[in-house]
């Protein structure tokens, strides 16, 4: 077909046209050439990746925790003991002698509360004779009842004087039992009461084998028994035999101090002429062999505090500020030794580092060490007390604290307690579920908008 002018034109116009389109295009990246930014798209990842965290953590983490936070293994046969300048402040994540036993003897016994407290709030701790492994005794939380305060308290928690076994009380009634539990192999005895009962435990002798304890026949089973001014009757639990035999005209308030001597001699505090005008106090002597004396008056502002190695009784005198630590003789109340003044409301011997030199808990002081010949007194261990949170010492093992030597040493609680570990998981779980709940609502607004 031969052009024409009108063909001509319209090829022209077609070209033209094609080059207009060409032109107006988006220019097309090149290598050194950045493309502008356009909107972020969200990752598709994320949901996935938080699920594998969480899964991973608590595969991970559960068992870390329930390692627990490095505490030291099993102690050697002749590991020193150590004091803890100061005793660490209740925690909720401490293990319980039922989940880690302790594997070791314990030096002491804290207990430890939230102020207001209620069951679950308040605890009783033993500290290992490393002076850092801290286990919660639940068998004497589960133990509890309610004081006189109207506040809860773990059961009384005594250890032995060479630290290895602890004693646990029941003061509600209904008792029908004594456990014992061996803290290096976590073994359980339990002795068996004649009757239901509830009994306050008050001192080990000095060789391990006899306990002596308040008891208060009840079956019912309520709030601490103990708080009457009538007095109780006394008991020693032969611990080799199981044999529980209640003292004959021994009634005493288990609110003093009852304590062995180093010769076995059990000094326990009674009132004489109870409910009169004019009732008096005297140190009653139970005999080894089971013989009962009142050789020896106590003065009105003093209270028995225990026995020197020399076999003479040791009196706390004075209230206020100060407390005086007296030595007397016991055929007539004379002293051996003058009054001492120590800082403090009231003291409670734990033991004697030498025939002079005495260890004694001081409230809202500490474990401190008291020289009689020069009346110096040194502060070797306090007790943390956090924010509303109040903690103390109420038993020692007195042939481990008196050797002790003081080290700085941090806590180790053990393995986390199985609530603390579940709670952790739930939490990761939740977050991961979060995470999936959030993705899959900006996937749903994406697809909207497209």
């Amino acid at each position: 077909m031969s052009e024409t002018p009108s063909t001509r034109a319209a090829l022209e116009h077609r070209v033209r046209a094609a080059i207009r389109v060409i032109a107006e295009e988006p220019a097309v990246a090149r290598s050194g050439i950045v493309p502008a930014p356009g909107p972020r798209r969200r990752p598709r990842l994320l949901a996935p990746v938080a699920v594998a965290v969480a899964v991973v953590a608590a595969v991970v983490l559960v068992p870390v925790l329930r390692d627990g936070d490095g505490a030291a293994g099993p102690a050697a046969a002749d590991a020193a003991p150590v004091l803890p300048p100061e005793f660490g402040a209740m925690s909720l994540l401490t293990a319980s002698l039922s989940e880690a036993p302790l594997g070791r003897p314990g030096i002491a016994v804290l207990r430890q509360r939230v102020i207001g407290s209620f069951f679950g709030l308040a605890q009783a701790v033993v500290v290992g004779s490393d002076g850092r492994t801290y286990r919660r005794i639940d068998l004497a939380e589960e133990r509890g009842a309610t004081e006189a305060d109207g506040e809860w308290s773990p059961a009384e928690a005594l250890l032995s004087p060479d630290g290895r076994r602890v004693a646990i009380g029941d003061r509600r009634g209904g008792a029908t039992e004594i456990p014992v539990l061996d803290l290096v192999t976590g073994h359980r005895r339990d002795y068996p009461l004649p009757a239901p009962t509830a009994y306050d435990l008050q001192a080990w002798s000095p060789d391990g084998r006899r306990l002596a304890l308040a008891l208060e026949d009840t079956a019912e089973r309520v709030a601490d028994r103990f708080q009457g001014t009538d007095g109780y009757p006394l008991a020693l639990l032969d611990l080799d035999t199981g044999t529980l035999t209640t003292v004959p005209d021994v009634v005493f308030d288990p609110l003093d101090s009852v304590r062995f001597s180093t010769e076995g001699r059990l000094g326990v505090p009674t009132v004489q002429d109870r409910g009169s005008s004019a009732p008096t106090t005297w140190l009653t002597v139970v005999e080894p062999t089971g013989a009962v004396t009142a050789p020896m008056r106590i003065p009105e502002d003093s209270i028995f505090g225990g026995w020197t190695p020399a076999g003479d009784p040791l009196l706390f005198s004075g209230t206020g500020e100060a407390v005086g630590v007296q030595v007397v003789r016991l055929a007539d109340g004379t002293d051996v030794q003058p009054s001492v003044p120590i800082p403090g409301e009231r003291a409670w011997l734990l033991g004697w580092r030498s025939p002079t030199v005495l260890l004694a808990r001081i409230e809202d002081l500490g474990v401190v060490s008291v020289d009689l010949s020069s009346g110096s007194v040194d502060v070797l261990s306090t007790f943390d007390t956090g924010l509303l949170t109040h903690s103390t010492g109420t038993s020692f093992a007195e042939r481990l604290v008196t050797v002790a030597a003081v080290e700085p040493v941090s806590p180790a609680r053990g393995p986390w307690p199985a609530w603390a570990i579940t709670a952790l998981a739930v939490l990761a779980l939740a977050v991961a579920a979060l995470a999936v709940r959030r993705v899959a609502r900006l996937r749903a607004t994406d697809t909207a908008r497209a």
